[in-house]
């Protein structure tokens, strides 16, 4: 039995390392776990806010980073930042895979300036060569890689809620079911 104060221990550890030695009950051994990934498979926890740079941040402002490994995770999931804001100068090459909330660069969140996507994306749900879900400003940025879902599918943007997408373009190849597109797969309120 794990008391809950362990648990969420365990779980903001989670966020911060990628190798942790657990003990197992009753403490007479030490199992290790190479990744996060195995980690939260241990604990039955779902992969959420997985990015190539990081994993949800919303204070502050990301620049300048380049992903080329294989991102995988469940929801908000990105080539650079699961979720939240501030991405400028950012590119990715890495293949992304996930469910739902799935981007080249950004899972979900917003302001994007200044961003490429060269690697493939693939998801189910609101996915995009850029981000898969936004509500803010994407400008000056661009998707050449082969994007893959089944709804809520674009070459930039899977859903952009409210959003302003300026200045981008897609020339990568977008495949999907429902609400498919080259470059805004679901535009609610946005420009």
């Amino acid at each position: 039995y794990m008391n809950p104060w362990s648990f969420w221990c365990l779980r903001l550890a989670l966020r911060f390392v990628g190798h942790l030695m657990i003990p197992t009950v009753p403490f007479k051994e030490l199992f290790f776990l190479d990744t996060a990934k195995e980690f939260r498979k241990a604990l039955k926890m779902p992969l959420i806010y997985v990015g190539g740079v990081m994993g949800s941040g919303s204070n502050g402002v990301i620049s300048n980073c380049h992903n080329s490994g294989e991102i995988v995770g469940e929801d908000y999931v990105g080539g650079i930042l699961g979720s939240g804001t501030g991405l400028t100068s950012c590119s990715n090459s890495g293949t992304v895979t996930g469910v739902e909330r799935v981007g080249g660069i950004l899972g979900n969140g917003y302001t994007v300036k200044m961003c490429f996507n060269t690697g493939m994306v693939n998801g189910e749900v609101m996915v995009g060569g850029v981000a898969g879900r936004t509500n803010g400003y994407l400008q000056n940025s661009y998707n050449t890689g082969t994007i893959t879902g089944i709804k809520e599918v674009g070459g930039l943007v899977g859903y952009c809620l409210k959003g302003n997408v300026r200045n981008c373009f897609n020339t990568g190849e977008v495949t999907g079911s429902e609400l498919v597109a080259e470059v805004i797969g679901s535009n609610n309120g946005g420009e």
